[in-house]
């Protein structure tokens, strides 16, 4: 814990540049390749971005975790049909999640519309109930 103290008492115009300088070197060590570096900067940019603009970074997450599963079991339903896109319409199954993904982006779309005109959901009051302290 001793050393986490010390690390914590590095003026920040000498740590900041320190982890810049291990992060492409570590970058660069794993391929030998620049074009790593370039994609670590870019991706620190989006990072930068997503924060400035208070864009969640769960969501991203998410998304980059799960998109190589997706686009994999993608691309093992286009092999199994033949390039067909209809495998994916193609039982009751599917039709329920296709159904299920409709309601919660239309879900989704509707709360959003209702909270910039400014109603809220049923049962909650419009307004924070305003308590008086005499």
């Amino acid at each position: 814990i001793r050393g986490f103290r010390l690390v914590a008492d590095i003026p920040r115009a000498v740590l900041f540049p320190a982890v810049l300088i291990l992060c492409v070197y570590g970058v660069y060590a794993v391929n030998n390749n620049l074009f790593d570096v370039g994609v670590m900067f870019a991706m620190g940019w989006v990072g930068f971005m997503m924060a400035r603009y208070d864009v969640p970074a769960a969501p991203f997450l998410i998304a980059f975790i799960l998109g190589p599963l997706l686009e994999d079991n993608f691309r093992q339903a286009m092999l199994m049909s033949g390039g067909s896109p209809a495998i994916l319409f193609s039982s009751p199954i599917t039709w329920f999640f296709w159904a299920l993904t409709g309601i919660t982006v239309a879900a989704i779309i509707r709360a959003g519309l209702r909270a910039a005109r400014g109603e809220t959901l049923p049962g909650l009051p419009a307004k924070p109930v305003q308590t008086s302290e005499d």
